[in-house]
């Protein structure tokens, strides 16, 4: 073998090891990012459905909510809840099924009441996970919880002006769950 194959041969296995190193950074950090953007609370308790790891203490400490259903939601009716802001889009009852775990504490509906008695129907299946299902007011405070697995009607009178909130509460939740609301 000449001098220059020679040369010619390590330069291609230099490229060849450089492309490998550079392709298994990348699959690392794809990897990474992924194990990131999907973290789970894990269900530790077996075919209970109650939480283990969220307790009432962290669900009325959590100020920055995210919005489950937005983005896999149908308008039921065009009941007006009247908030504004960053739930603005709660204007209209939703009726929502997630597809994916949920893990967290989810806005789901939105209602800044006119001091008029209000009904949330909710219908809830939670296929594996736990979940829990609650209603708070504009200070975080939980004031009703709604059982899961079933169709539950909850009926409560209003303070005019006051924002109540409905939240999907999971850890590695798979749950299919329609809210409607209305008042009288």
């Amino acid at each position: 073998m000449t001098k220059g194959k020679k040369g010619y041969l390590i330069a291609v296995l230099l490229v060849i090891l450089f492309t490998v190193a550079v392709v298994a950074v990348l699959v690392k950090i794809a990897a990474g990012y992924n194990s990131a953007s999907s973290a789970q609370i894990p269900d530790t308790n077996g075919d209970s459905k109650v939480l283990c790891s969220i307790d009432s203490a962290y669900i009325e400490s959590v100020t920055s909510e995210f919005d489950i259903l937005k983005h896999n939601c149908s308008k039921d009716s065009s009941a007006k809840s009247g908030v504004a802001g960053k739930y603005a889009e709660k204007d209209v009852v939703y009726s929502g099924e997630t597809a994916e775990s949920l893990s967290g504490v989810y806005v789901c509906n939105a209602y800044k009441a006119t001091g008029k008695t209000v009904q949330y129907t909710v219908d809830s299946v939670v296929n594996s996970g736990n979940l829990r299902i609650v209603v708070t007011d504009s200070q975080n405070k939980i004031l009703y919880d709604i059982p899961v697995d079933g169709t539950y009607h909850l009926e409560f009178d209003t303070v005019n002006g006051e924002v109540y909130y409905l939240k999907l509460v999971g850890e590695s939740a798979n749950i299919t769950v329609r809210v409607m609301r209305s008042e009288y």
